[in-house]
Protein backbone atom coordinates (compact mmCIF):
# COMPACT_ATOMS: atom_id res chain seq x y z
CA UNK A 1 0.00 0.00 0.00
CA UNK A 2 1.24 3.43 -0.83
CA UNK A 3 1.13 6.22 1.73
CA UNK A 4 -1.74 7.89 -0.18
CA UNK A 5 -3.81 4.69 -0.07
CA UNK A 6 -3.09 4.27 3.66
CA UNK A 7 -4.09 7.88 4.27
CA UNK A 8 -7.33 7.41 2.29
CA UNK A 9 -8.09 4.20 4.18
CA UNK A 10 -7.47 5.87 7.56
CA UNK A 11 -9.62 8.88 6.63
CA UNK A 12 -12.40 6.63 5.35
CA UNK A 13 -12.39 4.57 8.54
CA UNK A 14 -12.40 7.69 10.67
CA UNK A 15 -15.45 9.01 8.81
CA UNK A 16 -17.20 5.64 9.16
CA UNK A 17 -16.27 5.14 12.83
CA UNK A 18 -19.15 7.14 14.38
CA UNK A 19 -21.67 5.23 12.30
CA UNK A 20 -20.07 1.87 13.10
CA UNK A 21 -19.96 2.69 16.81
CA UNK A 22 -23.62 3.79 16.73
CA UNK A 23 -24.61 0.65 14.83
CA UNK A 24 -22.86 -1.54 17.38
CA UNK A 25 -24.15 0.28 20.47
CA UNK A 26 -27.73 0.89 19.38
CA UNK A 27 -28.50 -2.10 17.13
CA UNK A 28 -26.17 -5.07 17.36
CA UNK A 29 -25.70 -5.16 21.16
CA UNK A 30 -29.43 -4.87 21.95
CA UNK A 31 -30.25 -7.62 19.43
CA UNK A 32 -27.66 -9.98 20.89
CA UNK A 33 -28.69 -9.14 24.48
CA UNK A 34 -32.40 -9.66 23.69
CA UNK A 35 -31.67 -13.04 22.13
CA UNK A 36 -29.57 -14.07 25.14
CA UNK A 37 -32.26 -12.96 27.59
CA UNK A 38 -34.89 -14.84 25.60
CA UNK A 39 -32.96 -18.01 26.42
CA UNK A 40 -32.93 -17.21 30.16
CA UNK A 41 -35.29 -17.18 33.09
CA UNK A 42 -34.87 -13.50 33.86
CA UNK A 43 -36.14 -11.26 36.61
CA UNK A 44 -35.10 -7.63 36.94
CA UNK A 45 -33.96 -8.12 40.52
CA UNK A 46 -32.10 -11.41 39.98
CA UNK A 47 -29.34 -12.42 37.58
CA UNK A 48 -30.50 -14.31 34.46
CA UNK A 49 -30.51 -18.11 34.62
CA UNK A 50 -29.94 -19.89 31.31
CA UNK A 51 -32.78 -22.33 30.50
CA UNK A 52 -32.26 -22.86 26.78
CA UNK A 53 -35.25 -23.05 24.44
CA UNK A 54 -37.86 -23.62 27.18
CA UNK A 55 -39.30 -20.13 26.72
CA UNK A 56 -39.86 -20.82 23.03
CA UNK A 57 -41.40 -24.22 23.73
CA UNK A 58 -43.83 -22.59 26.17
CA UNK A 59 -44.60 -19.90 23.60
CA UNK A 60 -45.49 -22.45 20.93
CA UNK A 61 -47.93 -24.13 23.34
CA UNK A 62 -49.68 -20.87 24.29
CA UNK A 63 -52.96 -20.36 22.38
CA UNK A 64 -52.93 -16.63 23.15
CA UNK A 65 -49.64 -16.28 21.23
CA UNK A 66 -51.16 -17.81 18.10
CA UNK A 67 -54.25 -15.61 18.36
CA UNK A 68 -52.05 -12.53 18.79
CA UNK A 69 -49.91 -13.56 15.82
CA UNK A 70 -53.01 -14.04 13.68
CA UNK A 71 -54.46 -10.67 14.73
CA UNK A 72 -51.17 -8.90 14.00
CA UNK A 73 -50.85 -10.49 10.55
CA UNK A 74 -54.50 -9.76 9.76
CA UNK A 75 -54.12 -6.10 10.75
CA UNK A 76 -50.83 -5.69 8.87
CA UNK A 77 -52.10 -7.25 5.64
CA UNK A 78 -55.39 -5.38 5.85
CA UNK A 79 -53.92 -2.00 6.63
CA UNK A 80 -51.16 -2.25 4.02
CA UNK A 81 -53.57 -3.49 1.35
CA UNK A 82 -56.16 -0.83 2.12
CA UNK A 83 -53.49 1.87 2.27
CA UNK A 84 -52.06 0.90 -1.12
CA UNK A 85 -55.50 0.80 -2.75
CA UNK A 86 -56.48 4.20 -1.32
CA UNK A 87 -53.14 5.77 -2.24
CA UNK A 88 -53.28 4.53 -5.83
CA UNK A 89 -56.90 5.64 -6.19
CA UNK A 90 -56.08 9.15 -4.95
CA UNK A 91 -52.98 9.32 -7.16
CA UNK A 92 -54.98 8.30 -10.22
CA UNK A 93 -57.72 10.79 -9.38
CA UNK A 94 -55.28 13.65 -8.85
CA UNK A 95 -53.54 12.81 -12.14
CA UNK A 96 -56.72 12.65 -14.22
CA UNK A 97 -57.91 15.27 -16.70
CA UNK A 98 -61.14 16.39 -15.03
CA UNK A 99 -62.71 19.82 -14.97
CA UNK A 100 -61.71 21.62 -11.76
CA UNK A 101 -58.77 19.30 -10.99
CA UNK A 102 -56.68 22.28 -9.85
CA UNK A 103 -59.18 22.92 -7.05
CA UNK A 104 -59.18 19.24 -6.02
CA UNK A 105 -55.38 19.20 -5.99
CA UNK A 106 -55.25 22.39 -3.94
CA UNK A 107 -57.74 21.06 -1.40
CA UNK A 108 -55.91 17.74 -1.19
CA UNK A 109 -52.45 19.19 -0.72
Amino acid sequence: MTSLERSNLRNGLMFCAPWLIGLTVFLIYPLVAAFYYSLCDYSVLLPPVFIGLDNYVDLMKDPLFWKSLYNTAYFAVGSVGLGVIMSLTLALFLNSKVKGIALYRTLFF
